[in-house]
């Protein structure tokens, strides 16, 4: 076993044949765009918003603000921090703030009304303005100059004490985002891919662990293909992984037949037995607990665009009618037909 961790060597083994069976092309991969931003406000924005969300929304938020303001999105070269004068300095940001206040940077800007929290929580456009504010205070104002707050435990504090960022995801991701490779953002996407892998939960600080240990294990075993690889790509490629149609109920399943057969159903608890009877497996594997119930969650296509269909029950695994909880977690009327459910999550979006 490794010093202050309950990762076990047999853990370490199991997670990496994990990732050389279900990631083969790792050895090639690119990060994503994500981390080719143009300036530092557009990380602080990323790094906010992606917690809890579908990433499509985060990357609409972002562009949104771009386009609003006429901002360049990406640096090119991408391996070239761009010069101060074509970044957006940090108290510039927080100038739009002061001009629009949050409420007009959320309702004209963002056009995104995300909290951090389902309880109690500020909106996230609130809390990027205090992430921002941050910042300015310790001098940070360009990609640059974040090298100043690596490691700087009273910057963290203050971060950290903003609502909604007290777990210290999203500042890891935002270092993640300026550019420092060994750091890994240990979402629910990276904690579900390992205990997919090693067959048991861990802690975000030993999940930190195993990413580690694989990439060094991988390097290692092969560093003609691996020897680039480090714990912000493994991250950033298990992530979209986790996020990709493979992970999702479609698999065998003639997804047009059950679509006409489920929406012609009019007991929302007889559609959940019918899925569930068509695939079992499946939606055991993908039953989570939160907020003091399950929910359930698939993707299905039909006219080529993605539905998403959200089953919420008590302890006994049944509802008495489908509910959909949009970003700031209120409840929507029920029961409703499964057309007019995935209107809503198209209309409102939903955090899987």
């Amino acid at each position: 076993m490794l010093t202050n961790s309950t990762i076990t060597s047999s853990d370490i083994l199991l997670f990496t044949d994990h990732i050389r069976k279900v990631l083969p092309e790792l050895a090639t991969a690119k990060l994503g765009l994500e981390f080719e931003y143009q300036s530092l406000p557009l990380c602080v924005i990323d790094a906010v918003y992606s917690i809890g969300v579908n990433f499509a929304g985060v990357v609409n938020t972002v562009d949104r603000y771009r386009k609003y303001f006429e901002l360049q999105h990406h640096r090119d070269p991408k391996d070239i921090l761009p010069s101060k004068d074509k970044q957006e300095s940090i108290s510039s940001f927080c100038q739009k703030f002061e001009k629009f206040g949050v409420e007009g940077m959320v309702d004209k800007v963002f056009c995104n009304r995300q909290r951090t929290s389902t309880r109690n929580g500020i909106l996230k456009a609130d809390a990027v303005n205090r992430f921002a504010l941050v910042l300015q205070k310790y001098k940070v104002e360009y990609l640059l100059d974040v090298e100043k707050i690596i490691n700087n435990k009273d910057f963290e504090n203050d971060i950290c004490a903003i609502p909604g960022q007290k777990s210290g995801i999203s500042l890891k991701y935002f270092f993640m985002l300026t550019g420092f490779e060994d750091l890994i953002k240990p979402d629910r996407m990276i904690l579900r891919f390992i205990e997919a892998a090693i067959g048991k939960s861990v802690s975000l600080s030993d999940a930190t662990v195993l990413l580690k240990e694989a990439v060094d294990r991988l390097k290692e075993f092969d560093p003609a293909s691996y020897g680039k690889l480090t714990m912000r790509l493994l991250d950033n490629k298990i992530w979209a992984y986790q996020r990709s149609p493979k992970d999702i109920a479609t698999d065998g399943i003639d997804v047009e037949s059950l679509w006409l057969k489920l929406d012609n159903v009019s007991d929302p608890m007889d559609k959940q037995k019918e899925f569930y009877a068509h695939k079992k497996a499946t939606l055991e594997k993908m039953v989570y607990a939160g907020m003091g119930c399950c929910y359930a969650f698939f993707r299905m296509k039909k006219n080529h665009e993605n539905w998403f269909v959200v089953w919420l029950g008590g302890s006994d695994g049944w509802s008495s009618a489908i509910n959909i909880h949009n970003f700031n977690n209120k409840e929507l009327p029920a029961p409703r037909s499964l057309k007019e459910c995935i209107e809503d999550i198209e209309k409102n979006g939903i955090k899987p």
